[in-house]
């Protein structure tokens, strides 16, 4: 998810967005309190951010915030319940695809439309 996210943020917001917005999900926060789950806010945020981008195609300003935001939220969140090897793995993951040239992170096959044919 964050993969797909990034490379979203990436496309809509342009370069320099990966590895800036990257280093915020290594960070172990606790978010702030959400009257809502995360997922739930997280997918409303994506949803109507979608709805912007079909209506308008406006990329960026508050509706991609909503989203940015709900899932650094979500993930901070998720990050929690890791204990031990898992958290490890977890943020080795991240720092890998951080560490990755924006250019390379691009070219990872995260959604079936970056599978060559």
């Amino acid at each position: 998810m964050i993969k797909a996210w990034k490379k979203i943020g990436v496309l809509t917001n342009g370069p320099g967005y990966h590895r800036k917005a990257s280093a915020y999900y290594v960070m172990k926060r606790d978010p702030p309190n959400s009257a809502d789950t995360r997922s739930k806010t997280l997918l409303n945020a994506l949803q109507t951010y979608l709805s912007v981008l079909q209506n308008s195609g406006s990329t960026g300003g508050d509706f991609f915030t909503r989203c940015d935001q709900g899932m650094l939220y979500f993930v901070w969140e998720y990050r929690q319940g890791l204990k031990g090897d898992l958290e490890k793995k977890f943020v080795h993951a991240i720092q890998e695809w951080m560490s990755l040239p924006e250019d390379k992170a691009m070219q990872q096959e995260v959604f079936n439309m970056d599978r060559s044919v």
